[in-house]
């Protein structure tokens, strides 16, 4: 849970620089000529790299403050000893979007060899980093676990791009684009043992997420600011699919987004009336 505390902590700093760069990159590559036939990569590229940082962040990699060298290494070469059950799943959770979204951004990462490749070099950096730099126990389960998630979102990508092939092959990637954007606001405003992903991210900032918050104390009543904002997020997804509305093959990313704005803006309702 702590890791996921952190995780939701460094997301909103990870998101702001990752549209810094996005933006700067269409500037200058002049790819805003062409937005239409390119938002889905940029789309993904945003994530992806707002995955990174937030991943580096979690993982202690990118915090240059805390690094040190240690007297010593400690390792761990047998795997599965003594290990939490669940800080094993979270290791695997963690590294799933790596294997889903670097064949999109990464063409070459689209054959097993090179994505493999590129997984096990990435566990494996991450691993002696962290044993180097940052003093903790180069874990053989860390890595094993590291690199499941990857393959698991690998094997994730491979259908979900087989099943484009077979049945969406007509249709342009880009209109998927917004469906791509209202998942991954969606999932970010669902709560987890009575918070969400969004309501941390913005308490990171000072912004209160209920209206019955009173100084430091945080009451669950009245009108809840983060499905406010969320319900504002969702817009943008929806303002992005309307213009390809009268297509009927690609009207999925409106209607998901409608039904998204729809469940939000009934939840905050009850909330408010519970």
């Amino acid at each position: 849970m702590n890791r996921l505390l952190i995780g939701a902590h460094y997301l909103g700093y990870a998101a702001l620089l990752s549209l810094f760069i996005i933006v700067a990159n269409v500037i200058l590559s002049k790819e805003y000529k062409e937005l239409s036939k390119r938002s889905f990569q940029i789309v993904v590229r945003f994530l992806f790299f707002t995955y990174l940082l937030t991943t580096g962040w979690i993982l202690g990699v990118f915090s240059v403050s805390s690094w040190h060298l240690p007297y010593y290494i400690t390792f761990n070469l047998v795997p599965f000893v003594n290990e939490s059950v669940e800080l094993i799943i979270l290791n695997v959770l963690l590294f799933i979007p790596l294997g889903t979204l670097s064949p999109f951004v990464f063409h070459r990462m689209r054959k097993t060899r090179s994505a493999s490749l590129c997984f096990l070099l990435t566990c494996l950096t991450i691993e002696v980093a962290q044993g180097l730099f940052l003093g903790r126990i180069f874990d053989v389960d860390d890595i094993v676990a590291n690199l499941a998630g990857c393959f698991f979102g690998y094997g994730l990508w491979v259908i979900l791009w087989k099943a484009r092939s077979r049945y969406f092959a007509s249709v342009d990637l880009n209109t998927y684009a917004s469906l791509l954007l209202t998942v991954t606001f969606s999932l970010c405003g669902i709560s987890y043992a009575r918070f969400s992903i969004l309501d941390v991210v913005l308490t990171s900032y000072g912004i209160p997420t209920w209206s019955g918050n009173d100084g430091w104390i945080i009451s669950q009543s009245g009108i809840h600011y983060s499905n406010i904002f969320l319900i504002a997020l969702l817009l943008i997804p929806l303002g992005m699919s309307i213009p390809v509305w009268r297509n009927r093959q690609t009207r999925l990313p409106a209607i998901t987004a409608l039904i998204a704005i729809l469940a939000f803006s009934s939840l905050t309702v009850l909330q408010y009336y519970k």
